[in-house]
């Protein structure tokens, strides 16, 4: 389940959301009633979602919400003439209250999904873009293998995996190995 931080100056409303996530299987990280000291305290834990109301002691939860959105998922929850006046184009989800606790776990268990989801998509990024890295590097060594010693992409490459078995290492690095050594 997701890690949750609750930021509101109604006492009333924070009880009632923590001991809702609670119920339902989260885990709630802290509550405060500021804005600074919620945005010390995510940037401290970095929660997975920060639920925020419009008010809070010393600025609004929209403002606070643009300050998080880097750190965490954020919903903020506003009465009708904040959700008429709320930025369009954040990353912050806005619902407005009062708000029946089905919706607010439904958008909770959406936004970890979605998480999850960008969470695996970065992962692949990284992996294609090192298998990228990993490939320009073989084809550079193996251009130069080409051009030093007049030969084919074949035996070019031929070269490199009997680096990288001599070595121990993988093509890429033998390609890395070769290439490090054709600079001196």
């Amino acid at each position: 389940m997701s890690t949750i931080f609750i930021a509101s100056q109604n006492v009333q409303l924070t009880d009632r959301l923590t001991a809702l996530l609670l119920e339902a299987g989260h885990e709630v990280l802290g509550v405060s009633a500021s804005g600074n000291e919620t945005i010390r305290r995510c940037r401290q834990l970095v929660p997975d979602l920060v639920v925020l109301s419009q008010r809070l002691q010393d600025m609004s939860g929209l403002a606070t919400a643009e300050i998080l959105q880097d750190v965490s998922q954020i919903i903020v929850l506003l009465d009708r003439a904040g959700m008429e006046s709320a930025p369009k184009s954040t990353g912050s989800v806005y619902l407005e209250m009062p708000i029946s606790p089905e919706l607010l776990l439904h958008t909770i268990t959406v936004l970890s999904q979605v998480q999850t989801k960008v969470h695996r998509l970065s992962n692949r990024i990284l992996s294609l873009e090192s298998m990228l890295k990993e490939s320009k590097t073989i084809l550079r060594a193996k251009e130069k293998l080409m051009a030093m010693y007049q030969t084919d992409e074949n035996e070019a490459h031929a070269f490199l995996r009997k680096v990288a078995m001599n070595n121990h290492v993988k093509l890429a690095e033998a390609a890395q190995i070769v290439l490090d050594q054709l600079q001196e």
